[in-house]
């Protein structure tokens, strides 16, 4: 179940599309499963090399950014020995939630727009768990982040921090846009990406437009 903490924030942020040219993942397939060692890309830049067949991670990109971790009883943010990572190509993945996106019609109505923050814990077995809306503009907004979320396959693979497999927050940011252009958009993506900075455990960043 979702929930929501906080409905505050309203406006839109400059979004750059995904390359249809980018390589997203190498590998080969056997009855539709991955098989042997594959190549998952971010952009240009090898993310992850992993063998299926092993579970075995063969590398992967190094993430300098800090994160919420749980200690005893508290969220901390540290720098991790390995960060979460999504099991598979970070940018597939997004592709795939942003394709599914869709502008709640109430809202359209009514004119709302802006940013959506929906946290997880990814537990010590990789899985997403206790989403919650910690910023959204509406109550449908948050909603519809969540259900194309839950529709998308989706498996981590945990963090390490201190040498231990440890549960730590993960962020996935939509950006609800209402404008008259693209012009529009751009310029007033520039004052709201001041106001809304990327949350710790910033796995990607989606806009949905209506003109």
């Amino acid at each position: 179940m979702l929930r929501l903490l906080l409905s505050a924030l309203m406006g839109i942020i400059l979004f750059h599309p995904f390359s249809a040219k980018a390589q997203l993942a190498r590998g080969q397939t056997r009855a539709g499963k991955p098989v042997g060692v594959w190549e998952y890309f971010d952009g240009s830049e090898l993310g992850l090399r992993f063998d299926h067949d092993s579970a075995r991670i063969k590398y992967i990109r190094p993430d300098t950014a800090r994160y919420l971790v749980s200690i005893d009883t508290s969220w901390q943010a540290k720098w991790l020995d390995r960060a979460p990572r999504i099991l598979g190509s970070r940018i597939e993945t997004l592709v795939a939630i942003q394709s599914k996106l869709r502008y709640p019609f109430k809202d359209l109505q009514s004119r709302v727009a802006g940013t959506v923050v929906l946290t997880y814990v990814v537990d010590k077995y990789g899985k997403k768990t206790n989403p919650v809306a910690v910023a959204t503009p509406s109550k449908a907004l948050a909603e519809e982040v969540y259900r194309v979320i839950e529709s998308v396959p989706l498996t981590f693979l945990p963090a390490i921090y201190q040498g231990k497999i440890t549960p730590t927050k993960v962020a996935f940011v939509v950006r609800f846009c209402l404008c008259k252009s693209a012009d529009d958009c751009q310029s007033a993506a520039k004052a709201q990406a001041r106001l809304v900075p990327k949350p710790l455990g910033f796995v990607g960043e989606i806009i949905v437009t209506s003109y």
